[in-house]
């Protein structure tokens, strides 16, 4: 598989029992409504997360992988931190076990775009091995993302929206 092809498969969107980001919908001025399913991240007090139940592609080649997505505000200046960090769940791993998810956090800040409620995209990479949580091709993992909202990079003072059906693994 070369750089910049789909690498992993998105199983399921899962939420923590607390500090989750929103379920939303976006719609157009159109007459013809066509919602658009949002995660939606407020800048509030406390992170909030979402989880992708994921499985790595067989033929992913190794060299890392890297997260793309788009997402939307109403702000027309500022900027959002986002941070993701992922965890194996394949069979051998324990999936009740305590994990400490900041192991392998990797982030990226991004600047809107300018204009209310136009698209930015936003890729976080990682490293093959440690990473990655040593995943293997073919094994399932979990990819936790959150806005880090107290982050000195994100001075975004409304909702961050990720448009859902952007979200993307890609290989390095």
């Amino acid at each position: 598989m070369a750089s910049g092809f789909e690498c992993a498969r998105i199983a399921k969107v899962m939420f923590p029992k607390t500090q989750f980001a929103q379920p939303g919908a976006i719609e157009d001025a159109s007459t013809i409504i066509t919602p658009t399913d949002t995660l939606d991240f407020q800048p509030i007090t406390a992170d909030e997360y979402v989880i992708l139940g994921c499985r790595l592609l067989e033929d992913y080649d190794g060299g890392g992988i890297k997260l793309r997505f788009c997402w939307v505000s109403s702000a027309t200046s500022g900027s959002a931190r986002w941070v993701a960090s992922i965890r194996s769940t394949d069979v051998g791993d324990s999936i009740t076990a305590s994990f400490t998810w900041s192991t392998n956090e990797q982030g990226v800040t991004t600047a809107t775009s300018g204009t209310a409620g136009t698209e930015v995209q936003s890729e976080i990479t990682f490293a093959d091995g440690a990473q990655i949580n040593s995943i293997l091709k073919g094994e399932a993992f979990e990819l936790r993302i959150h806005r880090d909202y107290d982050h000195a990079g994100d001075d975004l003072a409304v909702d961050a929206r990720i448009l859902v059906h952007t979200l993307a693994i890609l290989e390095v």
